[in-house]
């Protein structure tokens, strides 16, 4: 019963933050934030190519809520993950932990984002400026942590061999009535 209303619960969270999602979307688009849309000739490649204004005026009425909208995002990818979990203390909180490291990382590389577009950050990590290593290497790589874990931990996260041999008895119990009926 308890497994229950968690997951009632987890679903609930998702269709709010699905909600939150378009919401954000919905002011974006129409009418709450607003940003310069001009474009002008690219002065080298003016044949092909357009070039919008610069990077901190064009996005200063959307940059914050694209960090809202990541951060709403990534929680409901964890959402999304979780709804197939046991409801298990230590295996959710691996869930939450992961959720909550690509959130920061996610967050850090949009906060180095903002300051890289006003000139005060001009540092390189492994070659990259640094809102790309961080995307790179920290929203990219966190992901990565949630493949291991299903990979390696299905069977004790996700169908552990109890439920295995529930499945079992059922499927042998449909058999014997579809052999019964006939």
């Amino acid at each position: 019963m308890n497994d229950e209303r968690l997951r009632k619960s987890l679903l609930v969270a998702l269709f709010g933050l699905l909600l939150a999602m378009c919401t954000i979307v919905g002011w974006i688009v129409f009418g709450g934030a607003e940003a310069p849309r001009q474009v002008t000739l690219h002065a080298k490649f003016p044949d092909t190519m357009l070039q919008g204004t610069p990077g901190v005026e064009r996005q200063s009425g959307v940059r914050w809520w694209g960090l809202a909208f990541g951060v709403l995002e990534i929680a409901f990818f964890v959402g999304c993950l979780m709804i197939s979990l046991r409801p298990v203390r230590g295996r959710v909180l691996i869930f939450v932990f992961l959720g909550v490291l690509h959130v920061a990382a996610f967050a850090t590389m949009f906060i180095a984002d903002y300051y890289y577009s006003v000139g005060e950050l001009r540092t390189l990590v492994l070659g990259f400026p640094l809102p790309t290593a961080l995307m790179l290497y920290g929203v990219g790589g966190v992901p990565l942590a949630f493949i291991l874990l299903y990979v390696f931990g299905f069977d004790r996260l996700i169908l552990t061999p109890d439920d295995m041999a529930k499945l079992d008895r059922i499927v042998e119990g449909k058999r014997q009535q579809s052999e019964a009926h006939q």
